[in-house]
């Protein structure tokens, strides 16, 4: 197959921003050069870990893993962990009502944060289980960040979500929670297990490839509607190298096509992406979550949810918060 451009030969179709990316005027490096970067040129070492995720020798390894739960172990090794049937009925269906209530149909609320002002959200993002699950498998609590609403795929290309993070960050954590049986032709959450416990991929090292105007964090931050972020912009620098390293090891891509009620936790350095739809316009009922350290330096502050929990609020929406 010939190409155009020196970037499509690896780069995934699942990437809706990849071709407004290469097309754009964001690179300082020309996009020859950007196609033969590797892993390697986009990673770093990171300095902070959970449960040592890094690969120790054998020794090590036995001795750590003989203090961990299973659960512990499996998400330490695989960087994700699927629970079934963990959120209960009721909580969904309130949240569904909730939807129907404002005529969403498959669009989202609008704004990351709309759980501040809707408790049936938090309901089902801070579920008193998941709260106790994130202190096992973290070793502390974590506080939720973000939700995606939307009930299509994401459509984005590979990534890890603790690109946003400096070096020294602690792990952050997301979760995918089913609302209704996923039909694995809307769009299914793909990842590439143990991917975790490669090195971190570093916004400083992605920002090499950026003029100054286009880097982390201002392009993140300070776009506006209808432009292209920074995680969309750098799309056209990982997907590539992720699809060449998937090519030269033989990795395995799993699939998440859950039944109503589960849920899978990833590890915020988990390597994912959302896969484009078989079919357009199959919904696919959903609720993601992000959530950091509660404690972390500079990620702003947090409520006690009335459930159990913690939820990020910026001082500006304090007077939404509903209980």
């Amino acid at each position: 197959m010939f190409f155009k451009n020196p970037l499509e030969k690896y780069a995934s179709s699942l990437s809706k921003n990849f071709t407004r990316a290469i097309n754009g005027p964001y690179f300082c490096k020309s996009l020859k050069e950007i196609s033969k970067a590797g892993y390697d040129d986009i990673a770093i070492q990171p300095s902070s870990e959970v449960y040592l995720v890094g690969k120790r020798d054998e020794t090590e390894e036995r001795m750590l893993n003989a203090t961990l739960s299973d659960d512990q172990i499996f998400y330490r090794e695989n960087g994700y962990l699927i629970k079934r049937n963990f959120i209960p009925d009721e909580l969904i269906e309130e949240y569904m009502d909730l939807r129907e209530r404002l005529q969403l149909g498959d669009a989202g609320f609008g704004t990351p944060v709309s759980y501040v002002e809707h408790p049936e959200i938090r309901r089902i993002a801070l579920y008193p289980k998941l709260v106790e699950l994130f202190r096992d498998l973290h070793g502390m609590d974590m506080g939720l960040l973000v939700t995606h609403t939307r009930h299509r795929s994401t459509e984005r290309g590979w990534h890890p979500d603790g690109y946003l993070d400096a070096q020294d960050a602690l792990p952050r954590a997301g979760v995918w929670f089913a609302l209704d049986d996923i039909d694995p032709r809307s769009g299914p959450f793909e990842y590439i297990a143990g991917s975790h416990r490669w090195k971190m991929v570093s916004n400083q090292m992605l920002n090499t490839f950026l003029k100054p105007e286009y880097r982390w964090p201002q392009a993140h931050f300070g776009a506006k509607k209808g432009e292209l972020t920074w995680g969309g912009i750098v799309e056209a620098i990982i997907d590539p190298i992720v699809m060449k390293k998937i090519e030269q090891e033989n990795l395995v891509v799993e699939s998440f096509c859950p039944a109503k009620g589960d849920i899978l936790i990833w590890h915020g350095r988990l390597i994912h992406r959302g896969a484009v739809p078989e079919i357009r316009g199959l919904s696919r009922p959903s609720v993601i979550g992000q959530y950091v350290p509660l404690h972390e330096k500079g990620r702003g502050m947090f409520m006690r949810n009335s459930g159990g929990g913690f939820f990020l609020v910026r001082p500006a929406l304090y007077d939404a918060v509903k209980f």
